[in-house]
């Protein structure tokens, strides 16, 4: 008879057996479910995906602003730069009269000159005829500056025009010229004698003059046309401290008409005190009455007149005196005759036609004329001393 116990015990083992075994499966899957996702991020770290818990805040997140880059600065053409310094002086001409443009040249009866909206110079005559003028009321400049002007020349396809610059006296100037209405070029003139620093060449890109414009800067000058830079020179010749306009006509032509018009000058330097004084041939150390102090910016500058240290020998001559080296010299290096000055009690220095300085002490300005004799002496010239802080 069969063992129907035993079997049904070897059943229940069986049994016992298959769920252990689906067991230790369900087991091992669910721990490869749980591991699969770690072990397929570790192969592709870009299947990783979280997801966010959503909170609601109970009051607006703060933002935190982070600066943009900031790009790289153009640089500012100097041209604009120059025309947003303030402006030093502006003529429209509008006025019919204008007491205040002072003639620099002799221009005797063939230049005649008008003021009704534009400053128009008229020139009558066959040969080459120069006529300059020039601003001395409320027109000191100095470093940095621009000037600028509309300018043509009419009636006639030739001949110079354009801006005089640092300019001393008659005789030392820069000069930047137009001529032929298609060329430029820069003059520069020390005791008279010119020099051409920018030789003659063709105004570029095919340009119709229209505006002249100057900017300088520590002894650095741009030349522009239409606002336009054409050009650039570095010269520390010149330190005069006036600005104009001036005209050259050429031999072959009978008549010249030249218009300008909106003349301007910037700067940003501010000019405290100028004064016009009469320095005497005959006078020892003449105060001036003009007190500086230390690091102040001074320009002085020959006007006009002449004189001379002995009637008997010797010429009249301007400022910068004469090229003899005599014993009777107040101050050594200088040319005899020469405007010489002092600040209070210190040691003479050399004026002559013109001189730019920083003062390095304070006190009173003097002015002699540099002979050790004065008795002899006659004559007398007008200068002018402008103070900046």
């Amino acid at each position: 008879m069969p063992n129907t116990k035993k079997k049904a015990n070897s059943g229940e083992h069986k049994i016992q057996i298959t769920v252990a075994i689906i067991s230790t499966v369900g087991v091992i899957i669910a721990a490869l479910i749980g591991v699969l996702p770690i072990i397929t991020s570790r192969d592709n770290p870009q299947t990783l995906a979280s997801t966010p818990t959503i909170v609601s805040p109970t009051s607006p997140p703060t933002a935190t602003v982070i600066p943009s880059p900031v790009p790289s600065s153009t640089p500012v053409d100097p041209i604009i730069e120059a025309k947003n310094w303030p402006l030093v002086l502006f003529d429209d001409f509008s006025a019919t009269t204008s007491n205040d443009w002072m003639t620099l040249w002799d221009t005797e009866d063939l230049v005649k000159t008008t003021f009704n909206l534009a400053f128009r110079i008229n020139v009558t005559t066959k040969g080459q005829v120069r006529s300059a003028f020039y601003k001395r009321q409320n027109l000191i400049i100095d470093d940095p500056f621009l000037i600028s002007v509309e300018g043509t020349v009419e009636e006639q396809t030739g001949c110079y025009y354009g801006i005089l610059f640092k300019m001393a006296n008659s005789e030392n100037y820069y000069w930047f010229q137009i001529r032929h209405s298609t060329k430029y070029l820069l003059v520069r003139s020390i005791n008279g004698d010119e020099t051409d620093l920018i030789p003659e060449k063709d105004i570029p890109n095919g340009l119709t003059v229209k505006t002249l414009a100057v900017r300088g800067d520590n002894n650095h000058y741009k030349l522009y046309i239409n606002d336009q830079l054409i050009d650039e020179f570095i010269d520390n010749s010149l330190q005069g401290a006036y600005a104009g306009l001036a005209t050259r006509t050429c031999q072959y032509l009978e008549t010249a008409d030249y218009v300008f018009d909106n003349f301007e000058i910037h700067s940003p330097v501010t000019i405290t005190a100028s004064t016009e004084y009469t320095v005497e041939a005959n006078k020892e150390w003449q105060d001036s009455g003009i007190s500086i102090k230390q690091g102040d910016k001074v320009s002085i500058i020959y006007l006009d007149g002449e004189w001379r240290t002995n009637p008997a020998d010797e010429n009249y001559t301007n400022a910068k005196g004469y090229n003899t080296p005599l014993s009777m010299h107040v101050s050594e290096g200088a040319n005899y005759g020469a405007l010489i000055a002092k600040i209070g009690s210190d040691n003479p220095f050399e004026v002559g036609n013109s001189l730019v300085f920083t003062a390095g002490n304070s006190g009173t300005l003097y002015f002699q004329i540099n002979d050790g004799l004065l008795s002899d002496n006659d004559g007398n010239i007008l200068i002018q001393i402008n103070i900046s802080h």
